[in-house]
């Protein structure tokens, strides 16, 4: 339970650092928060820490067997 406020607490403290930064540069604020996201997500994989950003974890995995059979 630890880990799952870890990643949530990472995600939000990134997203209100990219609202501040899109606040002074008074650009779109979803754009920066995308943009941070990818950042993040590089320096992560660059240092070998993906695992830190909680992007392996069981509930954000699509399983493609339990999809509806529309898609």
């Amino acid at each position: 339970m630890e880990q799952i406020f870890a990643v949530a607490a990472l995600w939000l403290g990134l997203a209100v650092v990219s609202a501040v930064v899109a606040y002074h540069l008074r650009v779109s604020i979803a754009l920066v928060e995308i943009c941070v996201g990818v950042i993040s997500a590089a320096v992560a994989g660059y240092i070998g820490k993906t695992e830190e950003l909680g992007s392996n974890l069981e509930w954000l995995r699509i399983k493609l067997f339990d999809l509806p059979s529309q898609f």
